[in-house]
């Protein structure tokens, strides 16, 4: 094995290993995103109950102001992280049939030269390099689709809580 071929392998362990810190962050963002529509979902259902409660009913225009506005807040944290569940196509990993494809093209060669290993790592390295920069671009939508439900859900809670203390500290005598 030549200098260049042990420095391609290297790239190429290199890529794997990349390739597998993106889908633990892939993963670990499909699971912050369930867990802003878990948390969301059980907020609702607070805010309904909270809501039916007819001595609770705002009397303020204020009031209804910041229910509805946590509400809608509540929709648009779910909605966001619902984006960031949605499918994405991206770049297949080069395993099985496209490496497949290769070795089998190397092997049908008539010679298996030092040259033509060269290339066979190298093309890896390409198919490797576009798979991980396509699930990059995709981890960082989802980052941003993560971040405005993570916003939405907090205005809301906040929109809640200012109610809540509106609510306390205006039953005063």
């Amino acid at each position: 094995m030549d200098l260049r071929e042990a420095l391609l392998r290297d790239a190429l362990d290199a890529y794997q290993k990349e390739y597998r810190e993106l889908m633990d962050i892939w993963k670990n963002l499909e699971g912050k995103a369930q867990w802003i529509v878990t948390v969301s979902g059980i907020f609702f259902a607070g805010m309904f109950a909270f809501i039916r409660n007819p001595l609770l009913q705002p009397v303020h225009y204020y009031e209804q102001c910041l229910l509805t506005a946590s509400v809608v807040l509540l929709v648009l944290s779910v909605v966001s992280a619902l984006l960031a569940q949605r499918l994405f196509d991206v770049q297949k990993a080069p395993y099985g049939d496209l490496l497949g494809a290769l070795v089998k093209d190397l092997i049908d060669s008539d010679e298996i030269s030092s040259d033509r290993i060269y290339c066979y790592l190298a093309e890896q390295g390409t198919f490797w390099k576009e798979t991980n920069l396509t699930v990059q671009i995709v981890n960082k939508k989802k980052i941003a689709s993560l971040l405005c439900a993570q916003c939405f859900l907090v205005l809301s809670i906040l929109c809640c809580v200012i109610y809540t203390i509106i609510k306390i500290w205006g039953n005063q005598p």
